[in-house]
């Protein structure tokens, strides 16, 4: 996933999100964002020695439940884009759908959000979360969480802000009201919202070294849930925070979640209370591959040209299906760049795990969202600062 990043008095640049969370050393978020305060107080450890590794094609993931392929797949279509017209969209980061408005968040601007009417056309009501550090104010919003109504949380990746909002909406104008903050110590890579107002975190933390924290609405941790994947062979810990750098997308009833990976194609299935129910991996079934080399005191991650494979890149969920953009398991070659990628394939499971539609888009995307009941996907080209809608059919689900 990439988003759009600035320091004070430069231009604006495209960012991995990965990247902003490699923390060793001199290399943290305020080599962004100007936040150097951000992630010190990491604790690592590890010996000083270089090593490289690469996964052998005959290692197994443990507690895998089912492998699948893209013969598994018995519905497959190509969907159809056409750019919708929003007017002109300062960069663009994210977007969100929720009943009859539609978001697009930049980054960088007077104003976070931007709030549309959907209708026969897309209607401009207004600009919400102006840009900054008071306590209605907002540095980024890389995710609008809805909880009733018109109440949804916004995610701060600068500050680790969660703040909660209501929202109001007039014929032609709309304002946010703020009814809570919170501040979360460590860094997420996801921050996701479960039933009685539980927040799990995937972090780069590693004492202990669990694959999920949760916090409550106060910011107070309350546990440390889950393990990592096992491969036969032994990743240091502060390199496996980001070989399994994942994505994270919660039911409607918010009592599961899936959590799929950018460096291999597994996807996991959780209950509420951080329970692993399922495990697949598919469809092409690959591992991470990369190098390890020291970088301020600890083995982190290194990516290897034309051998680290990319998977997942975003989720969406909806209450039968879970929607992930993919990226086939392509590699990067030193002479292009990964941070420009937009992505075509988009693979649908059910909630057990179970594949249920290969779609293939005619325009590549970098980010989605969906409305399934009326049946149409937004995808954001972040190169082009456009928008494009794609009508689809739901599939049926493997399960029923």
């Amino acid at each position: 996933m990439v988003f759009y990043a600035q320091q004070p008095g430069a231009m604006v640049k495209k960012v991995r999100l990965s990247e902003v969370f490699r923390w060793s050393g001199g290399d943290s978020l305020h080599r962004f964002f100007g936040c150097q305060h951000v992630l010190s107080g990491f604790v690592v450890f590890g010996s000083l020695v270089l090593a490289l590794v690469c996964f052998s094609c005959s290692d197994r993931f443990e507690n895998v439940d089912r492998y699948f392929t893209t013969a598994d797949f018995t519905q497959r279509s190509t969907l159809h884009g056409s750019r919708l017209e929003l007017g002109t969209l300062l960069a663009p980061a994210n977007i969100f759908v929720h009943d009859s408005l539609f978001f697009v968040a930049g980054i960088a601007l007077r104003n976070n959000v931007s709030v549309f009417k959907r209708g026969k056309t897309y209607t401009k009501v207004g600009e919400i979360i102006p840009t900054g550090q008071g306590p209605d104010e907002m540095q980024s919003v890389v995710k609008m969480s809805f909880d009733k109504g018109q109440i949804f949380w916004a995610r701060d990746i600068v500050s680790g802000s969660l703040k909660q909002f209501a929202l109001y909406v007039r014929d032609d104008s709309v304002f946010t009201e703020r009814l809570h903050s919170i501040f979360l110590p460590m860094p997420g890579f996801n921050v996701f919202f479960l039933q009685d107002y539980r927040i799990g975190v995937t972090t780069p933390d590693i004492q202990p070294l669990k694959r999920f924290y949760v916090y409550d609405t106060t910011g107070t941790r309350l546990g440390e849930f889950g393990d990592y994947p096992v491969l036969k062979r032994e990743i240091p810990p502060t390199a496996m925070v980001e070989v399994y750098n994942g994505w994270v997308g919660v039911h409607p009833d918010k009592q599961k979640f899936a959590l799929c990976y950018e460096f291999t194609d597994l996807v996991e299935f959780y209950d509420s209370d951080f329970n692993l129910l399922t495990r697949v991996h598919g469809p092409h079934q690959f591992f991470p591959e990369f190098d390890l080399k020291d970088r301020g005191g600890a083995p982190v991650m290194v990516r290897r040209y034309n051998k680290t494979k990319f998977a997942y890149q975003h989720i969406e969920c909806t209450e039968r299906f879970v929607y992930m953009l993919y990226d086939n398991g392509e590699t990067v070659s030193k002479e292009t760049s990964h941070l420009d990628d937009h992505y075509s394939t988009l693979v649908v499971l059910d909630w057990q795990g179970n594949p249920c539609a290969l779609y293939q888009l005619d325009h590549p995307i970098i980010t989605f969202c969906i409305d399934e009941q009326r049946g149409i996907l937004f995808g954001l080209d972040r190169n082009e600062s456009e928008v494009y809608t794609f009508p689809f059919s739901p599939p049926y689900s493997a399960s029923n």
